[in-house]
Order: C-alpha cells, then structure tokens, then sequence
C-alpha cells in the first residue's frame, strides 16, 4: 500500500503477534507497509519516525519525489523524507534540511499564524509558502 493512502492518526486494527519495534525509545508497529503506534488500546497510523529503514522492495512500489537540496538527493513522499541508507540498497527516514522545499503537503497539515505570519505544521515540520517562478511551493523552515 503506497503511503498516501495511510490515512494518518486514523485507527486501525492489527493482529495482537506483532512485536514493537523502537525508535528513540518509542514503539512502533509496522504491518503491510504503515508504520503505527499503539495509543490507548488502538494502533493509530502514522509517518514512519526518523531512523527507521524502509526495504528497498517496500520503497520502490512507492513514487517518491525526488529533491536535489544542496547537492544531496533526498526523496519526499507524503510529509517523510528519506535518503539512501549507508548499505547503499534501503533507504532511511531523516529529518527534512531546512531549506528543501516541496510542491505539496499531506492533507493532514495543520495551519498555524505566528507573529501574523502563516505556517503549515506536519508532524514536527513547519513549512511557508514561497513562489517560485510563479508557483506555490511549500519551504522547510523549521524541525522541532
């Protein structure tokens, strides 16, 4: 399943086999391509956390978006970014570089003013809007 039909922070049901995997001490579950936690008895999808390596067999029935940033290739692909692992076959989830920019946000961005300025928050990334040869793009300006 291509992760835009992930339909993120819906729930979800799992067969109870399945053992965490963790992430900076947080477990995540990962079952037929989504990554999910367990949250108040329930497994809500969501974005694979950074650090994870996603299989090259799973990541190339994807279709990410390719983005030059700095002379680093990154690929993008519903709010995650990825970067080709070291073993040079799987790719891994990274922080999104400050900067990059991209042409769509997942429909699960949050709109946020501060200071009078707007934002587009997914996840832990915040994005402005920026024209660029007259067309919207969306540009990484901060990672919490």
């Amino acid at each position: 399943m291509h992760p835009n039909y992930h339909n993120f922070g819906h729930y979800m049901n799992i067969p109870p086999r399945l053992r965490p995997v963790y992430y900076h001490g947080v477990p995540y579950y990962f079952y037929n391509s989504i990554f999910c936690r367990y949250i108040n008895g329930r497994y809500i999808i969501c974005r694979p956390p950074i650090g994870a390596v996603i299989a090259y067999s799973i990541f190339n029935t994807w279709r990410p978006i390719i983005i030059v940033y700095n002379n680093v290739s990154y690929y993008y692909d519903d709010g995650t970014f990825y970067r080709r692992h070291a073993n040079k076959v799987d790719y891994e989830v990274v922080a999104p570089p400050i900067g990059a920019r991209v042409a769509e946000l997942p429909s699960t961005y949050e709109e946020i003013v501060l200071d009078g300025n707007l934002y587009y928050k997914v996840d832990n990334v915040y994005y402005k809007e920026v024209i660029v040869s007259g067309y919207i793009w969306y540009e990484v300006v901060f990672v919490s």
